[in-house]
């Protein structure tokens, strides 16, 4: 049965609109793509939308320990079990847990290209998004970083996983649309063709108790639209884009997980942040 999606033009941008739909309970593009996994199956997202430049930048950026501020407050966030991480990419992540932790880490990255520059252990790499790897009967934490916005069924996807968690923990990280700093900007410069879903805090926490998980942690990212309302519009200008994203990590390997704890104390009181940070059990 073919499902209904009902709801207001909340969005729009170059022919792409975004419903915040009431049949599922959060914003997503209408009509939703077709054969979402296969555009990333196929690599089309790093020949169609993003280099792979793009992946070559973030292994170089990690090495030098830009990432360092935000894997160490995410692991804090997750606690000490063996993890799998939705999305890997390269493996940042899963190599920065096999070296400050003391269990196993398996990253999930359907990506060809990504896999090839594979940085973490060979033994921890897995390939497709809709088979879990074999750590079961244990329990597991689960880390989906800027993943679930471009899943065109985000509560089959969750499940998934959640059923195989037990008594570990879920990370999951999406843009945080709809914000007060991108109300104060106007436009809808974010709507994108690869992202299906466009959450708020409220729409994704509806999403994961409906689901039947427990939300146990909300924070986010720099607030990268201060940049803009400082008259530091880097939008469609790579070159001032990539120098207020390393103004940013900059910043963040300075203060290190301190940074994160700011980023927190504005979110909690203005719902800023670029990125939702959520961490949820299974209630």
């Amino acid at each position: 049965m073919k499902r209904s999606h009902r709801g207001i033009l909340a969005a729009y941008s170059k022919q792409l609109f975004v419903r915040d739909c009431i049949d599922c309970g959060y914003a997503h593009l209408d009509p939703l793509p077709q054969a979402v996994e296969k555009y990333y199956e196929n690599d089309r997202f790093y020949r169609e939308h993003s280099s792979i430049d793009f992946l070559h930048k973030d292994i170089i950026e990690y090495k030098k320990g830009f990432w360092d501020a935000a894997f160490g407050y995410q692991i804090r966030l997750l606690g000490n079990l063996p993890i799998i991480d939705v999305g890997a990419g390269t493996g940042q992540f899963v190599d920065y847990w096999e070296k400050h932790c003391y269990y196993e880490a398996i990253g999930i990255e359907p990506s060809k290209l990504a896999r090839t520059l594979w940085i973490a252990s060979e033994n921890s790499m897995y390939s497709e998004l809709d088979k879990i790897p074999p750590i079961i009967d244990q329990d597991i934490n689960i880390r989906m970083a800027l993943v679930l916005e471009h899943i065109d069924k985000p509560e089959h996807f969750i499940r998934q996983y959640a059923d195989i968690m037990n008594g570990g923990r879920m990370m999951i990280i999406v843009p945080n649309e709809f914000s007060p700093l991108q109300k104060r900007i106007g436009h809808f410069h974010w709507v994108s063709k690869v992202h299906c879903n466009y959450f708020t805090p409220t729409s994704l926490t509806n999403l994961l108790e409906g689901l039947g998980m427990r939300v146990i942690h909300k924070s986010a990212t720099f607030p990268m639209e201060l940049f803009i309302l400082a008259d530091i519009d880097y939008r469609n200008n790579d070159a001032l884009g990539k120098r207020v994203h390393k103004i940013r990590l900059n910043f963040e390997k300075q203060f290190g997980v301190s940074a994160f704890r700011l980023y927190k104390l504005l979110f909690d009181k203005f719902g800023w942040g670029r990125e939702l940070i959520f961490v949820v059990e299974n209630a």
